[in-house]
């Protein structure tokens, strides 16, 4: 079992993340998606763009301080009918089977801020491969495609949403109870803690603002 895996477009496209996650797998800690499964689910994403459109990325989580693929361009988006939310356990990236941590996740109903990112269509299939072999590694999320709205006006973005019938979907927890799985949570990723804190000075350096995550930051201070 590998005690520490950094989440980079190198141990996406070598390999070895998959490996981490075949590791998993055996230990009965996640159902690995298949390789055929990743496949079909992206080329349905990218179908909803003509041949001649760039694809955008829309990122609310990791993807905004770790994108790990090459863009053209990024645009502050704004999505309504989801919003963000530690709602997903892991057991294995930034959690222990002992002790799960949780992750975020695009749940239904409001709206989240973000941002969108421009990838070249010549380079689309290659780079939404690392990011589908990073997100869509299990039933966890499901891709959607949705409409941002954006200073320059609405666009489509590809991006991910919690799947509320996976068995990893904690629901809509109490802030305290996230605070307090945040404020102890950690895994061969890294810390739950450190994956709050680098969502909102992401956000904060593109002006954005979350309020909710702002008081979940609080609320782990004080518990670390």
């Amino acid at each position: 079992m590998i005690e520490r895996l950094e989440i980079t477009r190198e141990t996406i496209e070598s390999g070895q993340l998959e490996e981490f996650l075949i590791d998993v797998e055996k230990r009965g800690l996640l159902d690995r998606s298949s390789l055929e499964y990743r496949e079909q689910t992206q080329k349905k994403a990218i179908s909803h763009f003509d041949p001649s459109e760039d694809i955008w990325l829309f990122a609310y989580g990791s993807l905004l301080w770790n994108p790990t693929i090459a863009y053209e361009e990024i645009r502050l988006g704004h999505l309504f009918g989801f919003h963000r939310r530690f709602c997903l356990q892991t057991l294995l990236g930034r959690g222990t089977p002992e002790c799960p941590g949780l992750m975020l996740a695009l749940d239904y109903g409001g709206s989240c801020k973000g941002l969108a990112y421009r990838i070249a269509r010549k380079l689309a299939e290659n780079e939404l491969r690392i990011i589908w072999n990073r997100e869509m590694v299990s039933n966890s999320y499901v891709a959607k495609v949705v409409r941002l709205k954006t200073e320059t006006g609405p666009l489509k973005a590809i991006t991910f949403a919690i799947n509320r019938e996976n068995k990893r979907y904690s629901g809509k927890l109490a802030i305290n109870k996230i605070a307090d799985v945040v404020a102890i949570s950690k895994g061969p990723m890294g810390s739950c803690s450190d994956y709050l804190f680098q969502t909102i000075d992401k956000l904060t350096e593109h002006g954005l603002t979350d309020s909710h995550l702002d008081k979940l930051a609080r609320l782990v201070q004080e518990r670390l």
